[in-house]
């Protein structure tokens, strides 16, 4: 028998019981969790970068006031 006859035997035993699919189920969850956390915390530190160079793509092409608290380096930067 090939590999994949077998492991499509294991996986119509596994999912026809119910304890079984349950066990797999949870079992998947732990595994992709870590992976859901890592990706939800990408896109929204992703989405705070684009928000940031959005700012300051409109301060260097509309105009307008350059914020106060910003470093020295950067102001001259965004003058230029």
């Amino acid at each position: 028998m090939s590999s994949l006859a077998v492991a499509a035997k294991v996986a119509a035993v596994a999912l026809t019981d119910e304890e079984a699919r349950k066990r797999v189920g949870w079992a998947l969850v732990i595994i992709l969790s870590p992976v859901i956390v890592i990706l939800a915390f990408i896109c929204s530190l992703a989405a705070g970068t684009s928000g940031h160079n959005v700012t300051i793509a409109e301060l260097c092409f509309h105009g307008g006031t350059i914020p106060e608290n910003i470093p020295e380096e950067y102001r001259v930067y965004i003058e230029a």
